[in-house]
């Protein structure tokens, strides 16, 4: 019973909620990776972006296209196996994300959000080199000069498609239209 009046108070309250709505939508994020499961043992924890759009249905459904990319390292025994003196991973997705907002209030939202699409994880290996560049200087013209660089010795790739699942929680910053500050 207090289910049902629960749910009948929230679709109570989404005509309110979806008049203060905009259409369009973009996000923009960042933060720690850590790497779980089976690839704990290779990968080490790293960081990630992500930056997507989407369109809000009138009510509590929204979908739009999204970009991640992670940044990790490699475990150093993976490295020592390889025979190569360093490496790096990433993950990078382009996914299609249905997000359904629970509409407790216009301030503080949580939701649910899933997405699916395409996945590609790379581990590129590597050694330190020498690489001749050439640098402009406004006084002389063109100089050539001598960086530091990663040489890629071998690169393992996997890719697929794949799949998420979460919640997470908004909270608005200025007004209906405004911004909103989000974690997922």
């Amino acid at each position: 019973m207090l289910l049902g009046a629960a749910l009948a108070m929230i679709v109570a309250a989404l005509p309110a909620l979806a008049q203060n709505e905009t259409p369009f939508t973009f996000n923009a994020g960042g933060g720690f990776t850590p790497v779980v499961g089976a690839l704990g043992s290779r990968l080490n924890n790293g960081w990630h972006v992500t930056v997507g759009a989407g369109y809000n249905f009138k009510g509590i459904f929204s979908i739009g296209p999204q970009f991640l990319y992670n940044g990790m390292g490699v475990n150093p025994a993976v490295i020592a196996n390889s025979g190569a003196p360093s490496a790096d991973a990433h993950i990078w997705a382009l996914t299609l994300d249905p997000r359904i907002q629970l509409p407790i209030s216009t301030k503080f939202r949580p939701y649910v959000v899933g997405g699916v699409g395409y996945y590609r994880r790379a581990v590129n290996f590597t050694q330190p080199v020498l690489q001749p560049v050439a640098f402009f200087d406004p006084f002389l013209g063109f100089v050539p000069g001598i960086v530091r660089a990663n040489q890629v010795l071998g690169t393992v790739k996997r890719d697929g498609a794949g799949g998420s699942l979460g919640a997470g929680f908004a909270f608005a910053v200025g007004g209906h239209h405004g911004a909103q500050i989000f974690t997922e």
